[in-house]
């Protein structure tokens, strides 16, 4: 399945997405088409696990980073996550690709806004057991929610940036996480 995967996530790379079918991804994978359909049963079902793969790679990411985190303001706590986001795809452009596509802009939405609420309840269990944030209300959990939602799309803006930008980007990227920082 791994192989099949990594065809697909060339493919969407290389093509337009209405261009990528089950059979240019066996094709890509050295497989058939019916290899690719033991496993899934559609191509929106295999772009689905392409999102989910995304998204679970960031999470550990972040989780990894925090649990070894030293920082002790939410400031701090902000920053090393929106660095951890950036680490993570500088190294591996290819969790990125479902942001380019219009035909996965929906399917990418409805997880990332589950991803969003995870990081929210993660980070916000972080701040308490730091004794950083008093409580993790609901209405916390949902103001996390929202900053990092912002704070994503401006993260997809610092990596479409043109290098020789992209410095300034992650900047103003720092200075917008440290503003919500400081509503905490």
């Amino acid at each position: 399945m791994a192989g099949i995967l990594a065809a697909a996530r060339e493919l969407f790379q290389e093509l337009p997405a209405p261009e990528v079918s089950i059979r240019s991804i066996a094709d890509r994978a050295g497989t058939s088409p019916a290899s690719v359909y033991r496993y899934f049963d559609d191509l929106d079902q295999l772009t689905d696990a392409l999102v989910v793969e995304h998204s679970g790679a960031a999470t550990r990411a972040v989780a990894g980073a925090l649990a070894t985190s030293r920082h002790r303001t939410v400031s701090g706590v902000f920053v090393l996550v929106t660095r951890t986001y950036l680490d993570l795809y500088q190294r591996r452009p290819e969790l990125t690709l479902t942001w380019w596509s219009a035909a996965m802009a929906h399917r990418q939405q409805v997880i990332e806004e589950s991803s969003d609420d995870g990081l929210a309840r993660t980070l916000g269990t972080h701040l308490c057991r730091r004794g950083l944030i008093d409580d993790l209300t609901p209405q916390t959990e949902e103001r996390l929610a929202a900053d990092w939602t912002v704070a994503g799309t401006a993260l997809g803006l610092v990596l479409r940036a043109v290098p020789e930008y992209r410095d300034d980007r992650v900047a103003d990227l720092e200075a917008l996480v440290r503003w919500f920082a400081s509503r905490y």
